[in-house]
């Protein structure tokens, strides 16, 4: 038993006034809780007041003056939808970037007549990349040329 707690003897009272309950020992004294009748009181007006608010957060979300919070699985699904159509965007662009590259092709061979690839030049795995220096799948490996007038 320390020395502090041997010299004063346990005391300990409690009491009500004006609907809060209080403790006195020998540090004085100091609200512990409330009453019933006012506990019930308080929740009263906290449940109005909460009321109040969730009517005006549905009024300005109703405005669009704010947005609710999305979960973590609205946000996983957003972010599906966004990379789908990324995706589409991408082939749609690989598609003209291949329409283009055998436009090309075909013109160089019909104007210049000095094209020295065939049209299969163009490789799958490049994902439409054509031949050229700047391609890094194209180390170690020839690289057409054309020639212009």
């Amino acid at each position: 038993m320390n020395q502090a707690a041997a010299q004063y003897p346990t005391y300990f009272s409690g009491f009500s006034q004006e609907g809060k309950i209080f403790a006195q020992d020998y540090n004085g004294q100091q609200q512990i809780g409330v009453t019933m009748p006012t506990h019930n009181d308080l929740k009263k007006q906290y449940d109005d007041l909460l009321e109040v608010a969730e009517s005006y957060k549905a009024r300005l979300i109703e405005l669009k003056e704010i947005e609710i919070p999305l979960t973590p699985e609205q946000i996983a699904q957003k972010q599906d939808e966004r990379l789908d159509r990324l995706q589409d965007i991408v082939a749609g662009l690989a598609s003209q970037v291949q329409n283009l590259i055998g436009a090309a092709h075909e013109h160089n061979v019909n104007t210049s007549g000095c094209c020295r690839h065939q049209q299969g030049d163009v490789r799958d795995d490049d994902a439409g990349i054509p031949d050229s220096p700047g391609n890094p799948k194209n180390k170690g490996r020839p690289v057409a040329v054309h020639k212009r007038k």
